[in-house]
This record gives C-alpha cells, sequence and structure tokens, in this order.
C-alpha cells in the first residue's frame, strides 16, 4: 500500500493542489510569509500558527503530503532494490533509485535546516576588523577587501568580497565571496548584501604633532596634555547652514568644539588642534546563516543529477524494468 504507484499520482496531485491554494493566499499577505522566510521554518511556524491559522494550515497540510510522499518513495525504492539484488539486474537499474535515493538524502536536509541553525540579517563588518560571528562562540570574521563593479544599466556587474575567519586570532579560513556564490565554512553562509565607506575616525595636528584618532579616542599634545573626543553636534556656523562640530575635552575640564571640515582649527588652554582629514573605511553588510542540512541537501541534490544524467544515456532497456 504505502509503496503503491497509485499513492505516489495522488500525492503528486494533492501536494499540487495545496501548493496552488497556498500561493494564492501568500499574495494575500505577503509581508507575513517574507518574515517566515527569514526564519527557521519549524520553530517559528509553531509559534505563529495559533495566532494565524488562515494563513498557516496548507503550510501544515503540505507539509504532511511532502512526508506521506517521502515514506512512498522509500517503500518503493527498498522493494525495488531487492527486485534489483535479487535477480541480479545490470547496473542501470540502479539509477532510477539512485534518483529516488538523493531525492530523500535532499529532503532530510532540508527537515534538518528547517529545525536547526539560525539566521543573522544586517551584520556590518568594517575593512581590517575582526567581528564576531552571531551564534557561534569564538569564531570571528574579518572584512579584507570589497572589489565590485557596476554598470548604470544593469547594477551590480562583479563583486569580490575577501572574508578570512579567525578562532582565538588564528586564521582558519580564507575565501572569496562573489555574486550567487557565499562563503561557507562549518555549515555557516555568509551572503554579500551591500558595501559602502563610513568614518574610521580623524587625522589631527595638536600643536604641530600628526596623529590618528578615534571618534571616541583620545590624544596627548606634545606637551604630555590628554585631550578626548566628545558628542558630535549640528549647528548653525553663522552663514544659516547646520554644520557638523565635535566636542573636544581637556584632562582640565576645559573643552571646545572643532568644526569637522579639514582646515578647521580650535584652540583649548592654549593647545592649538586643527583637523586635517578623515580617515575612511569600507564597510560591507553581510546576511549570515547557518544550515547544518546543507551538506545533505548538497549531496542529495549531486547524486540526483549523477541518477539523471546516467538515465539520459542509459542504453538498451530503461533502468526501471525489471522484468
Amino acid at each position: 500500500m504505502l509503496g503503491s504507484p497509485w499513492l505516489t499520482a495522488g500525492l503528486t496531485v494533492l501536494i499540487c493542489i495545496d501548493t496552488a491554494v497556498g500561493s494564492f493566499i501568500v499574495l494575500r499577505d505577503r509581508a507575513f510569509y517574507e518574515e517566515l522566510d527569514r526564519e527557521i521554518l519549524f520553530p517559528y511556524l509553531l509559534e505563529i500558527a495559533p495566532m494565524h491559522p488562515e494563513l498557516t494550515l496548507w503550510i501544515f497540510v503540505l507539509i504532511l503530503l511532502v512526508a506521506l510522499f517521502a515514506v512512498n518513495t522509500t517503500v518503493c525504492t527498498i522493494d525495488k532494490l531487492y527486485m534489483i539484488l535479487k535477480k541480479k539486474a545490470p547496473r542501470r537499474a540502479l539509477l532510477p533509485q539512485l534518483v529516488h535515493i538523493g531525492f530523500l538524502v535532499a529532503l532530510a536536509g532540508h527537515l534538518i535546516g528547517s529545525i536547526d541553525g539560525f539566521r543573522a540579517y544586517g551584520n556590518v563588518a568594517i575593512e581590517g576588523e575582526k567581528v564576531p560571528v552571531p551564534n557561534t562562540e569564538g569564531l570571528y570574521m574579518r572584512l579584507d577587501g570589497v572589489d565590485a563593479e557596476f554598470s548604470r544599466l544593469a547594477g551590480l556587474t562583479a563583486l569580490n568580497v575577501s572574508m578570512t575567519l579567525l578562532e582565538d586570532d588564528q586564521v582558519v579560513y580564507t575565501d572569496v565571496i562573489s555574486i550567487n556564490d557565499p562563503l561557507i565554512y562549518r555549515g555557516i553562509a555568509f551572503y554579500y548584501v551591500k558595501h559602502g565607506r563610513t568614518l574610521k575616525g580623524f587625522i589631527v595636528d595638536v600643536d604641530g604633532r600628526t596623529m590618528e584618532v578615534s571618534p571616541d579616542g583620545s590624544f596627548a599634545s606634545p606637551s604630555g596634555r590628554i585631550f578626548y573626543f566628545g558628542k558630535i553636534y549640528s549647528a548653525d556656523d553663522g552663514s544659516g547652514r547646520a554644520v557638523p562640530f565635535i566636542e573636544v575635552i581637556a584632562d582640565n575640564g576645559k573643552r571646545g568644539f572643532l568644526r569637522l571640515i579639514p582646515s578647521s582649527k580650535v584652540e583649548i588652554d592654549g593647545t592649538p588642534i586643527a583637523l586635517k582629514d578623515y580617515v575612511l573605511a569600507t564597510y560591507g553588510i553581510f546576511t549570515i546563516n547557518k544550515d547544518p542540512g546543507i551538506w545533505l541537501i548538497g549531496a542529495g541534490s549531486l547524486m540526483l543529477v549523477v541518477g539523471m544524467v546516467g538515465l539520459m544515456f542509459a542504453r538498451e532497456d530503461r533502468g526501471e524494468l525489471v522484468g
């Protein structure tokens, strides 16, 4: 019964009907399904299903039908393998069963990935700085560089994002992310979202001494006086325009405001401080996903493709026909 071809055909029709109905339901509330797609399926689905039964019922029906289809495929495959081995059929008879097994292995990978793992969005990495990988203790990522090409008509046309992964300051993996080709390490996939330039610090001249200072850092004058950067403010510079200023605080509590425009100067307690330039750095934004079933999905897909290609070139009797 469970291995019946009629059951296979019936389940196939029901799966098609259910997915067709689901596609119309999705059109009614795209935001709900976009959020669902951003989460690990089963934990999130079980959490929201009681609140939205009208939007999730067809998904549970689909899961049940696919589970029955997997059982049907398993029983059918076992029966066929028994017949092939018993009758010592040609090896090409194994090709359809390889397709079935590949499907089941890939399906198992999707099941594992729908139960465990994580999806983290909006992870910002500044070039040269290491950033902790979410939900993975001891693992850090470092952006080494971004080389992207854009076309006015086609948008992003070429992409090479150099990434390094570290554990305890030791490099464990280095790779390049390109279009539709994420970095994958221990089941964790790093997807490029976008990049740009951000302010990393300032180059200042303090009474003749030039140095690079971070926006929240401190610096010393040649005489040993210590200064700190404070808050950034926006104020009228006298011409009716809003100009950014940064607060500069001396170690004796005296303070001044340095206009954030190169060549601007301020004097605090007799010490001249000038802004010479900005320090800019490339940043990248990444989506980081961990799918523990990714290797099963890859292995199952490979088995399925090998079986299908083999069937295309199998000669004489078809492998499925075991007399």
